[in-house]
């Protein structure tokens, strides 16, 4: 049996002869709350565009928790769990999540870490719904009784790697996810990766995650242009990040206008005209 999803008019294959139970567990956890999902290459301040969204969700949109779940701790507790070692720093940390993150996707599914945050949500939103049940039966929220309503919460994936890994997403939050790919210059991120590598690791780190050695790991290079919005970032700072994060939050949750910049109508054309060369090889 075939699970599929429609998505912007695309018709995406997922969990390929994946047994009934399944497809009906994943239909069971599609939930109200904002999913964010961060996608891009290798250098890219993924983790400070993350750390900029959960500050400006919970300060200037008034979400009420807001948790980031990077993907990469996965990998660490599988590694800890085979008593793999880590290395601590440099290429040789970089190349050993790589490696174990492959590992774990050819060992249960290309999809395996986008499961474990449906997950880990599941997991933080049954644990919000108990506690909020709580307080109304103890007094706490009289107006809701024991009826429990959603709470503000939104959720940040840090990062999705693969096409698999966005599907699947997609199937279980559908218009309540949003993938967002972040883009820095390859020239900043080289420059932020040979600040711990030599000149030759970094251009063989890249290909690695571009996708370039393996297909059925990391193909980062064919899933950005799949996002649904696009951050550019030239220059890294704090204040562009949080500029540019602002921005998306309030175009996707304030309803405000607002008019596309050159960088941003560049990218989208840019992703359109790879979507439709990609969708006629």
């Amino acid at each position: 049996m075939n699970v599929a999803a429609k998505v912007g008019g695309k018709q995406f294959t997922l969990l390929e002869e994946a047994p009934t139970d399944a497809a009906e567990e994943l239909r069971s956890l599609h939930t109200p709350e904002l999913v964010i999902a961060l996608c891009g290459p290798i250098g890219s301040p993924l983790h400070e565009v993350a750390a900029s969204t959960e500050e400006m969700l919970t300060s200037k949109f008034g979400y009420t928790k807001v948790e980031i779940i990077r993907l990469s701790d996965f990998i660490s507790t599988y590694a800890s769990k085979r008593r793999t070692p880590i290395a601590g720093s440099g290429v040789d940390r970089f190349k050993d999540l790589i490696k174990l993150g492959n590992d774990m996707r050819d060992a249960h599914g290309k999809e395996i870490l986008a499961k474990l945050a449906i997950s880990r949500i599941a997991t933080t939103r049954a644990a919000l719904a108990e506690e909020q049940t709580s307080d109304a039966n103890e007094g706490k929220i009289p107006q809701l009784k024991a009826v429990t309503r959603p709470l503000r919460v939104a959720h940040i994936i840090d990062s999705i790697k693969n096409q698999s890994e966005l599907e699947i997403l997609r199937l279980v939050y559908g218009e309540l996810l949003y993938t967002v790919g972040v883009y820095t210059p390859v020239s900043s991120r080289e420059a932020t990766l040979k600040k711990q590598m030599s000149d030759v690791d970094v251009s063989e780190l890249i290909d690695r995650d571009s996708g370039e050695e393996k297909e059925s790991g990391q193909t980062v290079r064919q899933t950005f242009p799949f996002s649904d919005y696009f951050l550019r970032l030239e220059s890294r700072t704090t204040s562009e990040i949080e500029e540019r994060v602002e921005r998306f939050l309030t175009l996707v949750l304030a309803s405000k206008p607002l008019t596309p910049s050159v960088h941003e109508m560049a990218m989208y054309a840019a992703a359109a005209w790879w979507k439709q060369a990609k969708l006629k090889a």
